[in-house]
Parts: C-alpha cells; sequence; structure tokens
C-alpha cells in the first residue's frame, strides 16, 4: 500500500509546523526561567495554544492530505465505521 499522508501537502506545511515548534520550545523555556505562572507567561500560553490549535485544524482540513487509496483500504477494512467518521469529519470541517 502507498504512503496514508499526502508528503507534498505535509511539506508544504513544514515553514509553519517549525514555527509551532519554535515557539513551544521558547514557551517551555520561559516557564522554566520563570519558576511560577503570570499573567503575561498566562496571556502568551493562551495565544499560542489559539495559534497552534488553528495551524492544526488548517493543516488536517486540507483535502488532499489523505491518499484516496488510503481511503479506499479503510473504507474496505471497516466498511461502515468509516464511512460514518469520514461523513463526521467533512461536515465539521465544512462548518468551519
Amino acid at each position: 500500500m502507498k504512503e496514508d499522508l499526502n508528503q507534498d501537502v505535509l511539506l508544504r506545511s513544514w515553514a509553519i509546523i517549525i514555527v509551532v515548534i519554535a515557539l513551544e520550545i521558547g514557551l517551555a523555556l520561559y516557564k522554566l526561567l520563570k519558576g511560577q505562572w503570570t499573567k503575561k507567561m498566562a496571556s502568551f500560553n493562551t495565544i499560542f495554544e489559539l495559534f497552534a490549535t488553528v495551524v492544526f485544524i488548517v493543516i488536517l482540513s486540507n483535502p488532499n492530505l489523505i491518499n484516496q487509496e488510503f481511503i479506499t483500504y479503510m473504507s474496505k477494512l471497516f466498511p461502515k465505521q468509516f464511512e460514518i467518521w469520514i461523513e463526521i469529519v467533512c461536515i465539521y470541517f465544512n462548518n468551519l
């Protein structure tokens, strides 16, 4: 079976993923140095988590992320369950 995820789609998202990782490391180091939560740290953490969530949703909402062969394989393996899951995901992301 071919790769499950479309490598080209993931490579296009590489730069933003590096930014998210760098921000996460920076936030972890800031927390380590401060030693306690502050309003500034809580604000930055909230903004970062919202940003990371949006990035994650944008990457996952790309219809070309999963190869068609993988979808066909999974639908044969789990006929009804996979079909329901695909419908739920499509409805959710179409309503964003």
